[in-house]
């Protein structure tokens, strides 16, 4: 992905967009390099980051008695089991081109309707006090 093109998938909320694009950079990375040996381990690296990301970002979700919670943990619980399951499968390092546009085409379709709507929803009880 173009990470120009990451505007598009922005919260507003800094840690979150923070952790958006880490997640973004690593598979991009994996796709320029798909036979590079270290893909195994930047898999590992993606999933040790989104598993963070996600705890933080739903405790940030309860924090604001965000009322899809439930249904967003679910998501990232498919998700992850998503990248587990590839990662106790892989059989060489050439998946893994094919995983990264998977994986990257599950958190995108995540961030356009799951995060951007969490967002909207975080910005509208977090309004600018007005002086």
């Amino acid at each position: 992905m173009d990470m120009h093109a990451f505007r598009h998938y922005k919260t507003n909320i800094p840690e979150i967009d923070e952790d958006h694009q880490a997640l973004l950079e690593i598979l991009n990375e994996i796709k320029s390099n798909p036979r590079d040996s270290s893909a195994i381990n930047l898999l590992k690296k993606y999933l040790a980051l989104f598993i963070r990301h996600t705890q933080d970002e739903e405790e940030l979700m309860l924090q604001c008695s965000y009322p899809f919670l439930e249904p967003h943990r679910q998501e990232h619980s498919w998700m992850r089991s998503s990248v587990e399951a590839y990662l106790k499968s892989m059989s060489g390092a050439t998946h893994n081109f094919v995983s990264a546009i998977q994986f990257e085409s599950q958190l995108l379709e995540h961030l356009d309707r799951q995060d951007i709507e969490f967002s909207e929803f975080f910005h509208s009880i977090h309004k600018p006090k007005s002086e």
